[in-house]
């Protein structure tokens, strides 16, 4: 249920995208002063997803794909599919 949503400058470039959480995300260009938001995205993000709890959206910057943030959510009906 991916949905293409970028932020785009007032000139129209794209700057930013969302990018749903994978088993085939790359992870290695997030690190966070806060270690629990470390811990959260490798160890237990992509678990949470998998088990219907939690959705998680990277924040990536466009011309280097770099992560700029991590948007996790608590899905409220169970029966949703990711």
């Amino acid at each position: 249920m991916s949905v293409p949503v970028t932020i785009s400058h007032r000139n129209g470039n794209i700057i930013f995208y969302f990018e749903q959480l994978s088993s085939s995300t790359m992870l290695d260009s997030f690190s966070c002063f806060v270690t629990e938001y470390n811990d959260y995205l490798y160890d237990d993000a992509l678990r949470s997803q998998n088990d219907h709890i939690a959705l998680t959206w990277l924040l990536r910057e466009r011309t280097t794909g770099d992560i700029a943030a991590i948007i996790a959510g608590k899905i409220r009906n169970r029966s949703i599919q990711p």
